[in-house]
């Protein structure tokens, strides 16, 4: 075709406004205050952001809100255990420690807690696991299952089992004695004079055994109508932990070993003492039970890419603990003494946070600031474990570049969350947007405003630490027992989890850095 010369003349006018249009500085082009950003997301994040999924979100919660854990309120068992959880998984995506001197853990004192302790029965435990790493283990019951000795010291041990029943005498053709660093496992048919226990105790403690477990009919306590007197003891102290094992809990034991105690005590009398490959076994004694003050927040590192940025951490944070058994006034809606298992509140939160740490372990292509995941303790308490992080964690306020907050985000509308954020942060409302349109969720910001000092984002937005922070909504099981694992929405946190994933890539890598103000927010 032949171009006529007029329409040739327009078409070069319009070339040339397109050239020198595209020519102008991208600063230009936008509106104030808004940072450049790309207009794709990179295919391996997009692919590594779709490794969120709500099977694995719900394994999660179902692990974490499990009556097992006991409604998880800061220092006991169950926020202890969770705490451990949330470290392993952690481990497991080789991710960094993120605490100072290289811990896994920020420890605190929990305020207006110091000196109080937790009841015998959650403060001592003797636990069976197949392995070291096995998630799934079995508690005996305190006083019906197991008891401490009188003597017994106080301690925490963990370890493998040896099993003996009669002859000491080391049989292992290596020459290794198989009672070093082991718990020894003895059947007591009758119980032992005083005298016998403390010179079996000697004997296998000069041999680098660890502790004593005594199971059967010779392990039953004197007086199982007062099962707290052990505590009283003679004063006279064993010289390692002892523990009575007794009634079905001498079943489990043996279950969990593989193998019928007639068959370990055949093979033992013929071979003396036999390593175990099972069970691994926790054991906690505390004759004054569990300190209660002690709080601890995990914390990881995925390292940046940039020379200059890497020192700089978006925060992905979410508290793990919740209120227990509703026993503290102030904490539970109803159902006083009912296991709150806090499926949505905040399992639901520590969920995303540990598959948004699996996506970003699964990157080749780094960030170029780092990611800082903090999973909180003693949050329903009063924000203590984030106020304890923003005040001494070790990170100056200058190299948080950004917090993301998850907490009750597995209820209602799937596509929509609600955020909130200060509308001075620019930047991070930028990011939100562009995220949420990639994803196809919707963003509620109305009413948030109100929430934004009652969950663990508050310290940071203090310290002038652009933050945010994703919620899904009140309900009706809010600090109530029936907050359980049957109400949650998997694919709400899974596409809430994509969300926070997204935003924090593009806070990572945007080009500036930003200066902390305090607020009064």
């Amino acid at each position: 075709m032949v171009l006529i010369p007029s329409l040739l003349r327009s078409r070069s006018i319009v070339l040339l406004f397109l050239i020198l249009f595209t020519s102008l500085p991208l600063s230009a082009q936008r509106p104030l205050g808004e940072r450049a950003v790309k207009s794709k997301i990179d295919h391996e994040v997009t692919h590594a952001s779709q490794s969120v999924t709500g099977r694995e979100c719900r394994d999660h919660v179902a692990w974490l809100a499990d009556d097992a854990r006991g409604g998880r309120l800061a220092g006991t068992l169950g926020a202890i255990d969770s705490a451990n959880y949330i470290e392993r998984f952690f481990m497991n995506q080789s991710l960094k420690p993120g605490g100072l001197n290289g811990n896994w853990r920020q420890s605190f004192i929990i305020p207006g807690r110091t000196g109080q302790r937790g009841p015998l029965e959650t403060s001592n435990l003797l636990r069976l696991k197949v392995s070291e790493e096995a998630l799934r283990s079995v508690d005996l019951k305190y006083a019906s299952e197991f008891l401490p000795h009188a003597d017994s010291p106080d301690s925490i041990l963990s370890g493998d089992c040896v099993f003996t029943f009669g002859d000491l005498i080391a049989s292992d053709p290596r020459g290794r004695d198989p009672l070093k660093d082991r718990i020894v496992i003895l059947p007591v048919p009758e119980a032992l004079s005083r005298k016998d226990l403390g010179d079996f105790c000697e004997q296998i403690t000069s041999r680098g055994s660890t502790g004593l477990i005594l199971v059967g009919e010779g392990a039953v306590p004197a007086d199982l109508q007062r099962p707290d007197s052990w505590t009283l003891g003679s004063g006279d102290r064993l010289p390692i932990p002892v523990v009575r094992v007794f009634a079905t809990g001498c079943n489990k034991l043996w279950k969990i070993s593989g193998r019928p105690e007639r068959s370990w005590i055949f093979q033992s009398t013929d071979d003396g003492p036999l390593p175990m490959g099972r069970p691994r076994i926790d054991l906690e004694i505390r004759r004054e039970g569990r300190d209660l003050s002690q709080g601890s927040n995990v914390l990881a590192r995925f390292m940046g890419s940039d020379p200059q940025l890497r020192s700089e951490f978006v925060v992905i944070g979410a508290h793990y603990d919740h209120v227990g058994r509703g026993m503290i006034d102030g904490l539970s809606r109803g159902g006083k003494g009912e296991i709150h298992n806090g499926a949505d509140d905040n399992a639901s939160g520590v969920a995303a946070m540990l598959e948004i740490a699996e996506a970003y372990a699964l990157l080749s292509k780094k960030p170029k600031r780092s990611i800082l995941f903090v999973a909180f303790d003693a949050e329903e308490l009063g924000l203590h474990g984030s106020s304890a992080f923003v005040a001494s964690s070790g990170y100056d306020h200058e190299q948080l570049h950004g917090m993301i907050n998850l907490d009750m985000i597995g209820r209602n509308d799937l596509q929509s969350v609600m955020v909130g954020k200060r509308s001075s942060d620019v930047s991070l409302g930028i990011h939100l947007a562009r995220s949420a349109k990639a994803l196809g969720m919707t963003l509620e910001e109305e009413g948030m405003e109100e929430f934004l000092d009652r969950s663990d984002q508050a310290p940071f937005l203090r310290a002038g630490i652009p933050s945010v922070f994703f919620f899904g909504g009140l309900h009706d099981d809010y600090h109530m027992p029936q907050d359980d694992l049957e109400s949650v929405r998997p694919e709400k946190i899974s596409n809430v989890a994509r969300l926070a994933f997204l935003t924090s890539w593009f806070l990572a890598n945007e080009a500036e850095s930003v200066s902390s103000e305090p607020t009064s927010n």
